[in-house]
């Protein structure tokens, strides 16, 4: 899945959400985080999916994202 249409007001109301309402366990990121300036980490599939949600009125769910590895070289 492409990355939905969101601003990144979207994705500051996904993380204030996020301070608020938690991570589901099944939604914390096992490789990768995305960092805030003040040092929080957040799950950046998940972060997506809260933007996304909150922007479209669309389900929270990470279910369609997939990560790709690639190497270079």
């Amino acid at each position: 899945m492409a990355i939905p249409r969101i601003k990144l007001k979207n994705i500051m109301d996904a993380l204030k959400y996020i301070d608020e309402n938690g991570v589901p366990f099944h939604n914390q990121s096992t490789k990768y985080e995305l960092v805030t300036e003040n040092g929080r980490k957040y799950p950046p599939k998940y972060v997506i999916a809260v933007a996304d949600h909150l922007a479209n009125d669309t389900d929270i769910s990470v279910n369609s994202f997939k990560a790709v590895e690639r190497k270079c070289g």
